[in-house]
């Protein structure tokens, strides 16, 4: 949440956006409940929301969902993955996945990583892609 705020931070410094960050209980099998931080962001009338959504997944150590009020569907939701790209001798390092609509027109633009998901490193030009493909 930290790195998602700083590439934020212009746009809430210039009133394009304005930032919540809050706590949310979030229950994992294999872990238990626990308290986490989470953000929303509101530009005009349209709210995004950033939403860890659990430590261990499948390919990842680590998952958070970003995605519009009222439109958390696959198609329309990106995800952030914390992943191992180059094997376990490597730190795992933030990635970004678009929905398969808009991920194979930014292909040629941030080419997917061999032997992943389609992600692509997380940065700040990623994340600003993925907030103007949930603004439209």
């Amino acid at each position: 949440m930290t790195q998602i705020h700083e590439y934020l931070s212009e746009y809430e410094q210039d009133g394009s956006l304005s930032i919540n960050l809050h706590r949310i209980r979030v229950n994992e099998e294999d872990i238990a409940t626990y308290e986490i931080a989470t953000m929303d962001s509101k530009v005009g009338p349209i709210l995004i929301l950033i939403r860890p959504i659990a430590r261990f997944v499948s390919g990842a150590e680590g998952r958070v969902d970003i995605h519009r009020r009222g439109r958390p569907f696959e198609d329309y939701r990106v995800m952030l993955l914390h992943m191992r790209l180059e094997g376990q001798a490597y730190p795992p390092t933030w990635c970004i996945q678009f929905p398969l609509e808009i991920a194979s027109r930014l292909e040629p633009l941030h080419p997917a990583i061999p032997g992943t998901r389609r992600v692509t490193p997380l940065n700040k030009g990623t994340f600003e892609q993925a907030i103007e493909f949930l603004l439209k």
